[in-house]
């Protein structure tokens, strides 16, 4: 999707004729349609795999066989356990899992000054994961920023219901 080049369903199945080492697609757009013409056009044993965070639950619902994680990075139990939960039958679960995650990349991690990684490393501070700072150009959040994310975690952690659907470590 940040690429802007958009990978029509007939070329994949035209790439799949011409090149049958070709196994599956990062599919990052969110848009389903595509998603399940890509499973039209390339059969069952084709692997797709979302890369659109917000969308993992619909995804999978679609025929997506797994996601490729970016934003929920520094919560990876929270995308486990939507792919369990999908997997058990749990969609009413797997639904409120999906809306904690996108209130977490939604509202704390993505912000817009675009510095999703001091974000992402802040978070898994938070967390008590330390792993380094950052290389320029990046740079670190503020103490505002800081506390803003710390307090939007804590208070995602208090909201989130039933309380199991928030896989967050004490």
């Amino acid at each position: 999707s940040f690429t802007h080049n958009d990978i029509t369903p007939a070329l994949v199945h035209r790439l799949l004729e011409a090149c049958p080492n070709i196994v599956g697609i990062k599919h990052s757009d969110g848009d389903q349609a595509r998603l399940l013409e890509y499973r039209q056009f390339a059969g069952e044993d084709f692997c797709i795999l979302s890369g659109d965070d917000s969308v993992a639950l619909a995804a999978l619902s679609n025929g997506a066989n797994g996601c490729v994680t970016g934003k929920s990075s520094a919560f990876p139990e929270m995308m486990v356990a939507i792919y369990r939960t999908f997997r058990s039958g749990d969609l009413i679960k797997a639904r409120t899992l999906q809306s904690n995650l996108n209130k977490l990349i939604g509202g704390l991690l993505d912000n817009d000054v675009g510095i999703d990684l001091p974000n992402f490393k802040s978070a898994l501070r938070y967390r008590g994961i330390d792993i380094g700072g950052l290389r320029s150009p990046q740079r670190a959040l503020t103490d505002d920023e800081r506390k803003n994310l710390f307090s939007g975690l804590d208070e995602l952690k208090k909201i989130s219901n039933p309380a199991d659907t928030w896989t967050f470590p004490d």
